[in-house]
């Protein structure tokens, strides 16, 4: 065992001396790449950029409808809908809240009457992101020769070692522009020899509420149309410019009890004295322990945030009015629906055609895959970050996405008795 160590270590310096001149640049050229990554999240880009300093030909593509959003945004979630944007807006709503206190103790009139930050914060979260885009512009990191990336709005597979892209936009260290010059509509298929899918999960609805809502003309917002300054997050413009109707306050209801809805409830409340924010669901916080789930819940309080203990089984209307009906049948008035019932990474998988590559996969757990990231049914296929279901959901954040994303890239390229016996580790 004492001598385990040391070989491990001596093998790992004759890889990185030989490996990569020997068998890295050259070893694949009867395919297109030697590693396509798919999805430009956090573990995407880790992944993409650890597989062209170790000189592999590598792709990163991105899914990306340019017909609905012309900008070349890398990053996931993270970047553009979740910590970046959010962070900005928590910020924005302490600001707020301390500025509230501050002059209701020192101005002589009592508290200053600004009742809507909400703008304001909307374009911090914009300007905050921007600077973090500036610093992932697709320009910069195909900046290396192994390095390309490509956006498209449909990807799939062809075989276990095709895809199929729909009018591809490229990015490489000599060129940028669709292929072959023209933004037409035609498809390219590109080959590889590994892949890693790294597609992210998404928010989750629960059918049922949002088929309701749907035939009722209510629309429901998640995190990613609340913190997203552009594109999806368009959608809710009319929560951050919410006016007062008929001296009444606008009622915004958000479904879930988990720590995005906390975050969202607590900030809205912060941000926009005209909105009345409560939260519907069984409890606070329910995987934490109870003296946090109680003082989250005094906090809320404190800030004028209703808390009612229930689920919500769909959306109907009382006369003219929109409606949450819950299990007991109680009904909630709502003006603004905003859902935050958890993330689910089937959605970004489901359009790819998995099983044509002999890829396993499920709509709750992701890409089915061992304790290395390979994939249980198609060995040249990877997967980290949320789409993988080895990584566990209580561990699913950003930074976590990144080192997964390596793993899942020392897993395809190393030796096995260079690789680790299980490459999940826990987040903290």
């Amino acid at each position: 065992m004492r001598l385990l160590l040391p070989i491990r270590i001596i093998g790992c310096i004759a890889f990185l001396i030989c490996g990569v001149q020997s068998w890295g640049i050259h070893s694949t050229r009867k395919f297109d790449y030697d590693v396509i990554v798919i999805g430009a999240g956090a573990s995407g880009m880790f992944a993409a950029g650890t597989s062209s300093s170790f000189g592999r030909k590598t792709l990163l593509i991105d899914q990306q409808d340019l017909d609905q959003d012309s900008n070349f945004n890398v990053g996931g979630d993270c970047t553009n809908a979740a910590c970046v944007p959010s962070k900005a807006i928590r910020c924005a709503a302490q600001i707020a809240h301390l500025s509230e206190q501050a002059s209701a103790i020192s101005h002589p009139l009592g508290r200053i009457p600004f009742n809507n930050f909400s703008p304001l914060a909307r374009e911090h979260a914009q300007n905050t992101t921007n600077k973090v885009r500036s610093r992932e512009a697709p320009e910069r990191i195909a900046d290396s020769p192994n390095l390309d990336i490509m956006f498209s709005p449909s990807v799939s597979f062809d075989s276990s070692t095709q895809l199929t892209l729909k009018n591809p936009y490229v990015f490489n260290s000599t060129y940028s522009g669709f292929i072959g010059s023209a933004k037409t509509h035609k498809k390219v298929q590109i080959s590889g020899k590994k892949f890693i899918i790294c597609t992210g999960a998404g928010p989750s609805i629960p059918p049922a509420l949002e088929k309701s809502a749907k035939i009722n003309g209510l629309q429901i917002l998640t995190y990613r149309s609340i913190f997203r300054p552009d594109g999806e997050g368009k959608k809710s413009d009319e929560l951050w410019n919410l006016k007062p109707s008929k001296g009444e306050r606008k009622r915004v209801v958000i479904v879930g009890g988990g720590p995005t809805a906390c975050e969202i409830a607590q900030s809205v409340a912060r941000l926009n004295k005209y909105a009345e924010v409560t939260i519907i669901a069984p409890t606070i916080l329910g995987s934490e322990d109870i003296a946090a789930r109680s003082f989250a819940r005094k906090v809320l309080n404190q800030e004028g945030v209703n808390i009612i203990n229930g689920r919500v089984n769909e959306a109907s209307r009382f006369g003219q009015i929109p409606v949450l009906v819950l299990d007991d049948k109680t009904q909630v008035p709502v003006d603004v629906l905003i859902c935050a019932t958890g993330r689910d990474p089937g959605q970004n998988l489901q359009e790819m055609q998995l099983e044509k590559a002999g890829i396993k996969w499920s709509h709750k757990d992701g890409v089915i895959v061992d304790s290395k990231l390979q994939s249980v049914s198609s060995k040249n296929v990877f997967a980290a970050g949320d789409c993988a279901s080895a990584v566990p959901k209580s561990d699913r954040r950003a930074a976590h996405a990144g080192w997964t994303g390596y793993h899942a890239l020392q897993s395809a390229i190393f030796p096995k008795f260079l690789t680790p016996f299980d490459s999940i580790h826990p987040a903290v």
